[in-house]
């Protein structure tokens, strides 16, 4: 295989380890600060991650979310994206992190709201409705009352029985404000890391999710250097994990949402329709969604992304795994990223990538 391919690997690996990376394919690795020396010694590339919002990072409460109940949510281990301290600190890691000697660049986990399978409350969803919130709406010139009564509306259909909104010009402001929110963050993180010399990076949901936690592909163009749409189709959902933006579980946690309001059959359609594809039953997704949203929804990356190139993160463990390569490629993958390193798979990773030549 001759594109660009990165491993995303927990921690510092041994350099026999690195080395049986490199001669499976990969070229470059992406993880944190302790991976960088040990990497660029065997010459494989470095990217350095991190997340955005961790939750734990002040005492109290306050920080974090406020669902449309007006109860306290943690999601993906996050906050409330707009909790100033928090982004301030995050920022502050970043610029630490630019300045590792010789890596490529850096990538920002997690800049976003809290997505369907963020928690395994669904309500996390639902947010956030705090007072920094509803005075930040007002400062992007939205209605923070028709913001909260939209989505209040929402909320009653479809976890609480009550009827169909009629008006829906809320909840499209209450996404609206999402990506405003996001978009801000991950312009700042873009703007560090090019003024540091290396190149920045976002792992992003696929594009036809991401607009419900505020992720815009379009609004990266000209922002970022590269992203990653995560499409990992068969994630096997394990203790405390909801199985959070991976397609398989996204799809299954948004479905059933809708199905508490409409019955699964009818949420099933709905959300075919909504992706421009063909899904299975809803309880099917549990094991797996269907590969070919992977070429479908890398295709969309690349037309939205604009000069920013896009490096879908596969799931190594995927049962599927040569499928899901070729699915990729068949999007017009230019680079690759696997999440995340395990020895054990490294055989599999090889003959799917050297088979590909």
């Amino acid at each position: 295989m001759t594109v660009k391919t990165w491993m995303y690997v927990p921690g510092a690996l041994s350099g026999g380890e690195l080395a049986a990376l490199k001669e499976a394919g990969v070229t470059g690795v992406m993880g944190p600060k302790e991976i960088a020396a040990p990497a660029l010694a065997q010459g494989l590339q470095v990217l350095l991650c991190g997340g955005a919002f961790p939750a734990g990072g002040f005492a109290g409460e306050d920080h974090l979310a406020l669902d449309i109940r007006g109860r306290r949510r943690v999601w993906f281990y996050s906050c409330c994206p707009n909790h100033g301290p928090t982004r301030q600190a995050n920022l502050a890691m970043y610029r630490e992190l630019a300045a590792t000697p010789g890596i490529a660049g850096l990538v920002i986990d997690g800049a976003r709201f809290a997505s369907p399978a963020s928690s395994f409350q669904p309500e996390a969803f639902f947010t956030c409705f705090c007072p920094r919130c509803l005075e930040k709406m007002g400062e992007l010139g939205l209605d923070p009352e028709r913001v909260r009564e939209g989505v209040s509306a929402l909320y009653a259909w479809l976890r609480e029985g009550g009827p169909k909104p009629g008006d829906w010009s809320g909840v499209g402001d209450w996404l609206t404000f999402r990506r405003r929110c996001a978009t801000e963050h991950l312009k700042d993180f873009a703007a560090l890391a090019h003024q540091a010399g290396v190149e920045a990076g976002a792992f992003f949901f696929a594009p036809s999710l991401a607009g419900l936690v505020g992720q815009s592909y379009r609004d990266m163009a000209g922002v970022m250097d590269f992203l990653s749409p995560m499409l990992y189709p068969a994630y096997p959902q394990q203790e405390g994990d909801p199985g959070t933006a991976c397609l398989n579980w996204e799809l299954y946690a948004l479905g059933r949402l809708l199905a508490g309001a409409m019955g699964e059959e009818a949420a099933r359609r709905e959300l075919s329709r909504q992706m421009g594809y063909e899904l299975p039953p809803l309880e099917n997704l549990k094991r797996e969604a269907p590969r070919g949203l992977i070429a479908a929804e890398t295709a969309r990356a690349r037309e939205e992304a604009g000069p920013a190139r896009v490096a879908p993160i596969l799931q190594l463990d995927d049962p599927g795994l040569p499928e899901s390569v070729a699915q990729a490629q068949k999007g017009g993958a230019g680079e690759l990223a696997f999440f995340a390193y395990r020895k054990e798979l490294l055989p599999a990773l090889r003959e799917t990538l050297q088979g590909r030549g």
